[in-house]
C-alpha cells in the first residue's frame, strides 16, 4: 500500500486529493499514469509530473511545456521564459531546457524555441526575447534560419558591396558597376569599387 499517497478524507483541502480507490496491489507505474483503482477506499494524491482536475477519478500528466515538482497539485508550472520542454508529464523544472543558441522564447510554458529570423545570429543560450538575435553587419548576409554565432553571417563576394546590416539574401549584396572592381570580401559602401 503506497500510504506517501494517501491523505485524510478531505480533498477541499490542501494538498486537494481526490477521492479514488486506491489499489494496495498496483505497482508504482500505474500509480503515476492515474490508473488507481482497487478495493481500499482513501483518498490519494496525485503525483509530480500530473494534476488532478476537480471531479476527475484519475491524474492527468501535466502537458508539454509544464512541469510539477509536487504531489497533490491542481495546476502544473509553465517553464520559464528562455527555455522549452516537449515532454508531457515532467517532475522538475530541470526538464524545462534552455534554448539552443540561434534560437529564443519570449514566451512561457513552451513547446519549443523560435529560430532567429534569417539576416541574424545569436551565440547565446537561454535567450527570452527576439532582440538577443543579432543583426549581420553591412557586408555580409545570412540566408539561414537559426544562425548560431557571427560565422553564420557571409561577406559579400568580391565585386560586390552592401551597405545595410541584418541581409538575409544574397542578392542585397550589388555588383560595382560596369568599369569599376573591388578586390576586397565584405565590402561596404559603392566606394569601395574603383
Amino acid at each position: 500500500f503506497y500510504s506517501r499517497y494517501v491523505y485524510g478524507s478531505s480533498y477541499n483541502q490542501p494538498p486537494f486529493c481526490s477521492p479514488l480507490w486506491v489499489d494496495s496491489t498496483a505497482d508504482q507505474s500505474s500509480m503515476f499514469e492515474g490508473v488507481i483503482q482497487g478495493s481500499i477506499a482513501g483518498s490519494a494524491c496525485c503525483p509530480a509530473g500530473t494534476y488532478w482536475i476537480g471531479g476527475s477519478s484519475k491524474c492527468t500528466d501535466c502537458a508539454a511545456g509544464k512541469y510539477n515538482d509536487e504531489e497533490g497539485k491542481t495546476v502544473c508550472t509553465d517553464c520559464a521564459k528562455g527555455t522549452y520542454n516537449d515532454e508531457e508529464g515532467s517532475t522538475a523544472e530541470t526538464d524545462c531546457t534552455d534554448c539552443a543558441a540561434g534560437k529564443y522564447n519570449d514566451q512561457k510554458g513552451r513547446t519549443a524555441c523560435a529560430n532567429c529570423i534569417k539576416g541574424k545570429y545569436n551565440d547565446q543560450l537561454g535567450s527570452t526575447a527576439e532582440a538577443n538575435c543579432t543583426e549581420c553587419v553591412a557586408g555580409k548576409y545570412n540566408d539561414e534560419l537559426g544562425g548560431t554565432a557571427e560565422e553564420a553571417c557571409t561577406n559579400c563576394a568580391k565585386g560586390k558591396y552592401n551597405g545595410v546590416s541584418g541581409s538575409a539574401t544574397e542578392q542585397a549584396c550589388t555588383n560595382c558597376v560596369k568599369g569599376k572592381y573591388n578586390d576586397q570580401l565584405g565590402s561596404t559602401a559603392e566606394a569601395n569599387c574603383t
